[in-house]
């Protein structure tokens, strides 16, 4: 039988993510919908420069069989396919937030392999929903251009994804346009940064976003640049 959407049974052509990692955490209850309960946690993925992303996962009730959540333990290698989601909150001082996180179709367990660069790429296909912002790293001297990509979901809804471009491939973008369509190839990174609270403490908090590879714009022409790694 087919599953709802919600579920995370069905694939999603424009919006399509494979990474393999070590769960970081225990998984927690997150939120239930009609019935059907969803878990988080981060999966930690290592480039080949020895840089851990660590990526938010979402995984449904279904997915983890019949045995207890908690019978999947830190240190587990698993294998999630799925598609990238987004979501708004709003801070204490009103402001609007983007949080991302790997919605998971598929999870399998693997045998960890100690070394390894773990397995992380993705495939979208949306809609340039803000001008391009060109910047040049200041300790680098590299370019690098931001962009924002709606991605349509099959039920009338849409993520909203930030990615990065670098290099020249970071020059060839930044002369989209609002309303262009774009299908970009990439791996999905995290960084951190500290934000200051109104009360004046600091608050450490975890950004997720696109590094492309490969950008293809509804005009047909591609535009490449080799990755981090």
């Amino acid at each position: 039988m087919e599953k709802d959407i919600n579920s995370g049974i069905q694939p999603h052509s424009n919006n399509q993510a494979t990474v393999t990692g070590t769960l970081a955490k225990t998984f927690a209850m997150d939120h239930e919908i009609f019935g059907e309960k969803f878990y988080s946690s981060i999966l930690e993925t290592p480039r080949l420069s020895g840089t851990v992303d660590r990526i938010r996962i979402m995984v449904s009730e279904v997915l983890m069989g019949e045995g207890d959540v908690n019978a999947i333990k830190p240190g587990t290698c698993l294998k999630i396919s799925g598609s990238f989601r987004s979501y708004t909150h709003m801070d204490e001082g009103g402001k609007h937030h983007l949080d991302l996180f790997l919605f998971a179709d598929t999870m399998e367990q693997e045998k960890e392999t100690t070394g390894r660069n773990g397995d992380n790429h993705i495939y979208l296909n949306g809609f340039l929903c803000k001008p391009p912002y060109f910047r040049i790293k200041k300790t680098s001297g590299r370019h690098i251009t931001d962009l924002l990509l709606a991605v349509n979901r099959p039920y009338g809804k849409s993520d909203y994804i930030p990615v990065l471009a670098w290099g020249r491939l970071a020059d060839l973008t930044a002369g989209c346009q609002v309303g262009d369509r774009i299908a970009v190839n990439g791996r999905i990174q995290s960084r951190t940064y500290q934000k200051k609270r109104a009360d004046g403490t600091v608050e450490t908090r975890e950004v997720y976003e696109i590094s492309g590879s490969r950008v293809i714009r509804e005009n047909g022409r591609a535009m490449e640049e080799k990755e981090d790694a």
